[in-house]
């Protein structure tokens, strides 16, 4: 700022004729609330960002003695970016692998050795080992795909062993929310396991800058607030493309992959509202 308005100056006492000083844009939205220097975020406000650049204008003019300017600024984004909500019905929830199974799986003397010891994993694990027998399943996921590709087990066993797997790691995952730290590996296993939630709405065209920038945008339901949101999701769009997808999303101290939000009731409507998309609103 001290170089334009020292530029400014000179080329004033040039006597060229100028009257507009134009400081480009720059300010900051403050997209996670988080009031950092944080990239989603400002630890500036507008007062500010003011006060700083008329201050180092006047400044220079007055050693220079040259007359104050009129002073452009051109920050789009913090203009326009407040003026739209992008409000967004979910149709429907896409399955997981986690969903809809025999929990009370019975198991025969026929069934493989490793199909075993993923039952008395999910039958044994607990607060105090959840994150070894975590561990032992992948180990034990790993080698069941190994055996049933040299066609030692059968597919029906391969299958009884994914279940296992996977509810395996969904009590894992529960022990470990109860941590006040939560080590990375369940933070990743948690955006594994989520739910899909197919809305309706366009990446492309409603959240360019999501997609193309990763730009992280607020997004929260607009209704049920008087309930818990006990469901855990990304967010999909109806384009029937990999890259419409929203799996970033803002929090107080970082950048999370998954959105807190309630279980779908059907027929039902659910609504999301995303802010502050006012810039790339379509």
């Amino acid at each position: 700022m001290k170089e334009a308005a020292r530029t400014y100056a000179k080329i004033s006492k040039m006597g060229i004729p100028i009257e507009f000083l134009d400081v480009g844009g720059g300010m900051a939205v403050d997209y996670d609330g988080s009031r950092t220097s944080f990239e989603s975020s400002a630890n500036y406000n507008a007062q500010e960002f003011a006060n700083d650049v008329i201050y180092v204008i006047k400044t220079v003019c007055d050693d220079e003695s040259v007359p104050h300017p009129t002073i452009i600024q051109e920050s789009g984004r913090y203009l326009s970016a407040y003026h739209a909500i992008l409000v967004t019905n979910v149709q429907d929830e896409i399955e997981t692998v986690v969903e809809h199974h025999d929990a009370e799986m019975k198991l025969t003397p026929d069934d493989p050795q490793i199909v075993h010891e993923l039952h008395d994993l999910r039958e044994t694990i607990n607060a105090k080992n959840y994150r070894e027998y975590y561990h032992d399943a992948l180990e034990n996921r790993d080698e069941l795909f190994t055996m049933f590709n040299l066609g030692l087990i059968s597919l029906e066993a391969k299958g009884k062993g994914e279940v296992l797997f996977w509810d395996i790691c969904e009590e894992a995952d529960k022990f470990a929310q109860l941590k006040k730290y939560v080590a990375e590996e369940f933070d990743e296993l948690r955006q594994l396991m989520c739910a899909k939630y197919l809305a309706n709405f366009s990446v492309f065209r409603s959240m360019p800058d999501n997609w193309a920038l990763e730009q992280l945008f607020p997004i929260i339901p607009i209704h049920k607030l008087n309930k818990k949101a006990t469901e855990y999701a990304t967010l999909c769009d109806i384009t029937c493309d990999s890259d419409g997808i929203v799996d970033k999303f803002v929090d107080l101290h970082d950048v999370k992959s998954v959105l807190e939000l309630h279980k779908l009731v059907k027929n039902e409507p659910y609504y999301l509202a995303m802010m502050l998309v006012g810039l790339t609103k379509r």
